[in-house]
């Protein structure tokens, strides 16, 4: 019987450390395309000359150069992994409650970010595990009324194939999964201060820009070292004027001329499954690009398109926040 790819799932756990492997997943999930588990090679033919033979002008052999393990997978936004997956894209959390059996996460940027096990299985019987993972990227986005979708894309160093079953301590693909029905949502395009914008989507994504170590003794790398922090995206907006595109090109509202020097806007987008349960992504030195909307003859609202890409602040304060409140009590 061929195999069924419908049948996988990913798990995840947090390390004390490099080298410090998790026995068991926190926490598992399905996925809604891609890949639990990859591991690229990069071979080079050998260049070399030959003494002239009929099959003299094909390369002698290939070099294995690189073996970059991993996963890119696409799955829903789950309420008590959500903090884990922020943990490990931006590098520093501070737990406080609980308060009525809810704990609040605090979870800011940081010079690097910490290491996961990842487990991978796909139809019944592979499963493999990918210790001292870190985040590369993830992209939260919604559409509409559409479900929150997280993309994911982590790197590792030694995979270790086809290992035993595993099984997650929770299972997420029982619980309730963020959706933007009910949130809140905050912009401003030209100050700190976001206020209630008619936001029909999002996408927020954070990059780290990893980099392999790559020392000569294995194709695989020997670290990965985060680079340069880059938090971005898209916000779609259904206004009721121009006021959001006016403070991006100009003076503000009532500007009647293109300003010269750059204008920081600010952004909060909460999510919430109920009044115990929610998470808020927050930036407030962002600059934003945009452009005059099209017409178009068949009707319907204007929409505004805002692109940002959040900047370092001029303070001490963190240039972007993720606060998640669940009953989870630390990640």
């Amino acid at each position: 019987m061929a195999m069924l790819r419908s049948i996988a799932a990913v798990g995840i756990a947090k390390q004390s450390g490099k080298g410090a492997a998790a026995a068991v997943p926190a926490y598992g999930f399905g996925v809604m395309s891609g890949n639990v588990f990859q591991a690229p090679i990069t071979q080079v033919y050998e260049a070399m000359t030959l003494p002239g033979g009929a099959s003299d002008r094909f390369s002698p052999a290939v070099n294995r150069t690189d073996v970059v393990p991993g996963a890119a997978f696409k799955t829903r936004l789950w309420p008590s992994s959500s903090g884990l997956w922020l943990l490990a894209a931006l590098g520093t959390n501070v737990d406080s409650g609980p308060v009525s059996g809810v704990y609040t996460h605090t979870i800011t940027p940081a010079l690097d970010v910490p290491y996961l096990t990842l487990f991978a299985k796909l139809t019944t019987g592979e499963f493999e595990k990918l210790p001292d993972c870190k985040v590369q990227e993830i992209t939260f986005t919604f559409t509409e009324r559409g479900s929150i979708e997280l993309d994911v894309v982590v790197l590792g160093l030694v995979p270790s194939l086809s290992t035993a079953s595993w099984a997650a301590t929770v299972d997420e693909t029982v619980n309730t999964y963020y959706t933007p029905n009910g949130g809140t949502f905050l912009v401003d395009a030209g100050s700190n201060v976001p206020a209630a914008a008619q936001v029909k989507a999002a996408s927020v994504k954070i990059g780290n820009n990893l980099a392999g170590v790559p020392l000569s003794k294995s194709v695989l790398p020997d670290d990965l070292v985060p680079g340069q922090q880059i938090v971005e995206g898209t916000l779609g907006l259904i206004p009721n004027d121009f006021g959001d595109w006016k403070k991006v090109l100009s003076t503000g509202v009532a500007g009647t001329v293109v300003k010269e020097k750059p204008v920081y806007g600010s952004f909060s987008l909460k999510y919430q499954i109920d009044a115990n349960t929610d998470l808020t992504l927050a930036a407030l030195r962002v600059p934003m690009l945009t452009d005059f909307p099209p017409a178009d003859p068949s009707g319907g609202p204007v929409e505004v398109d805002l692109s940002f890409l959040v900047a370092r602040p001029t303070d001490a304060s963190a240039a972007f926040t993720a606060t998640d409140r669940n009953t989870v009590a630390t990640y």
